[in-house]
């Protein structure tokens, strides 16, 4: 499910080792690969995903401790953010779609009624594989 994927992802984030760039670009890839499928404005956060540096942008004392930590804090904020907004839509969509079908088909014959509710249900079947092959291969191919 893409809760756990995006879960997983903040764990990640949060316990991002300092100056591990190679963890950090393998968690913003991942970050990257899901987000399409989420069914948010995703575009936005790629955006600010590429915005977020861990890299200073001039050199003084601890300019690199305070880029990483800085860039470190905007992800784990930004990963914080879209779990939230994952959560509501996930809710609000599913609530929405079934009352405006229901609404539009209660004039209609039962036959048809039945027929979309079916296809709903077979909607809702198939984003749940979805889910669990999104699962399975950033856990077992991509991590």
């Amino acid at each position: 499910m893409i809760e756990n994927l995006l879960n997983k992802l903040a764990e990640e984030a949060y316990n991002l080792p300092n100056k591990d760039v190679e963890k950090k670009d393998i968690l913003i890839q991942n970050l990257k690969l899901i987000l399409p499928s989420i069914g948010i404005d995703y575009k936005k956060y790629m955006k600010e995903i590429e915005s977020i540096s861990f890299s200073p942008q001039y050199y003084y004392d601890n300019a690199y401790d305070d880029a990483w930590n800085s860039g470190h804090n905007k992800i784990k904020n930004l990963i914080a953010n879209i779990k939230k907004e994952y959560s509501r839509a996930k809710g609000s969509n599913n609530l929405s779609k079934l009352i405006e079908t229901v609404k539009g088909y209660l004039l209609q014959d039962m036959g048809k009624l039945i027929t979309k509710i079916f296809s709903l249900i077979i909607e809702l079947i198939l984003s749940k594989v979805f889910d669990t092959l999104l699962i399975y291969l950033f856990d077992n191919i991509l991590c």
